[in-house]
């Protein structure tokens, strides 16, 4: 259907754009016979989805050092989206892949939003200009200060020429 390949497409451009080694790679893509066929990383370890299931079956849970490798690993891909003003929109165990050895790849763009303008800054960029801010309050403050020292002067030069 017209919609189902649209988002392949956003895909492939989304994709395209993710260099991380915890992102799935995209090699290319090309359409033949009216189907969009888009070469990408194989996954040979499944989807977290999967693994977990298997492991619930066996009645044992993850080390402890193994989930937070996998955590770590898809907040480094998280971060790399974001960084490219991209929202992922569709994060669940399904869309997180993983290899035999263990690396998080995480995939499915098809619903990703590419961002426009966000309106947020960098917090360096955001203290920065709080600061500049304070430093011009203070300067007016300063003025304010300096004109009534001035009105004060100039009241007491006139009460002693009277």
């Amino acid at each position: 259907d017209q919609k189902e390949r649209e988002e392949a497409r956003k895909e492939v451009r989304v994709l395209a754009q993710m260099q991380h080694p915890n992102i799935v790679s995209y090699f290319e893509s090309f359409e033949e016979r009216g189907s969009l066929y888009i070469a990408m990383d194989y996954c040979d370890g499944g989807d977290l989805y999967g693994r977990i299931n298997a492991q619930a079956k066996k009645g044992f849970n993850f080390p402890e050092d193994q989930i937070l490798d996998w955590f770590v690993q898809i907040c480094l891909a998280i971060k790399h989206v974001h960084d490219r003003k991209i929202l992922h929109r569709d994060l669940k165990t399904q869309n997180i892949f993983l290899t035999k050895r263990n690396v998080i790849k995480l995939g499915d763009f098809g619903i990703a939003r590419v961002l426009k303008n966000t309106g947020v800054r960098p917090q360096s960029e955001q203290r920065e200009r709080e600061r500049e801010r304070e430093r011009e309050r203070e300067s007016e403050e300063e003025e304010e200060e300096e004109e009534e020292e001035e009105e004060e002067t100039g009241s007491i030069d006139k009460a002693m020429n009277v």
